[in-house]
């Protein structure tokens, strides 16, 4: 093979590293915002512990409620919110909109990772090419760890500063008179789902790393093999 085909090769397989090193940072931040959204004992579990809103409301009421959002959230449902037992105000419903379009997002780009990961991973394990595995791995702790950083100099200004960033009105600051769900999703609440968002990464991301390891592992003794072989049908 020429030089020229050969470093065209090898510019195609670095490219293609990096594309999936690319999709492996989008898969573990999507499946662990998705994964925390949808993990129900996560929400009881909290409220359990630190208890349960001082509401007219019993625990079962507030769970439907609770229900009633996180199914709304879900990319397969059709329709507006509806809270079984809770009154809600035009900016409340604009508000509960607008998150569930960067869920949806974040459900959209899991998809989209997950599509592009199976065949091309696949491929880059047969070759032992894993190197993107340990760049997606490390890049996604360095992003989490960054943000821990930020979060514990002060949590309630992550949260302001991410509700300034991600939506372009106030319709977040939410009045309990008239939409009283915010009572049910205390402050606590978010940051407990922050602390298992980045248990997440934190634990997929070495998933990540170790498996890569693993990949060169076998491509050096592939290579050893290799080499001893063609060795001795020279001698």
């Amino acid at each position: 093979m020429s030089e020229g085909k050969t470093g065209k090769l090898e510019g195609n397989q670095a490219l293609s590293d990096v594309g999936v090193a690319f999709a492996t940072l989008v898969f573990i931040y999507s499946f662990a915002v998705v994964l925390t959204l949808n993990f129900r004992p996560l929400y009881y579990l909290y409220l359990s512990a630190v208890g349960w809103p001082e509401l007219n409301m019993s625990p079962s009421e507030i769970m439907a409620n609770y229900e009633a959002l996180i199914a709304y959230n879900s990319i397969f449902f059709v329709g507006p919110l509806d809270f079984p037992t809770l009154d809600m105000s035009s900016n409340g419903r604009v508000h509960y909109e607008e998150v569930k379009r960067i869920f949806v997002v974040f459900q959209i780009a899991l998809a989209a990772s997950v599509a592009c990961l199976i065949p091309t991973l696949r491929a880059k394990l047969r070759r032992c090419r894993t190197v993107c595995l340990t760049i997606g791995g490390f890049a996604a702790i360095i992003l989490a760890a960054t943000i821990v950083v930020y979060l514990g100099l002060d949590w309630e200004r992550f949260f302001v500063r991410f509700h300034e960033t991600f939506f372009n009105n106030d319709y977040w600051m939410f009045d309990a008179v008239v939409d009283p769900s915010i009572l049910i999703l205390p402050n606590g609440y978010f940051m407990a789902c922050a602390v298992m968002i980045f248990c997440l990464v934190l634990g997929l991301s070495v998933v990540s790393i170790i498996v890569a390891r693993r990949g060169r592992t076998r491509r050096h003794i592939a290579g050893h093999f290799e080499g001893h072989n063609i060795s001795k049908r020279l001698n």
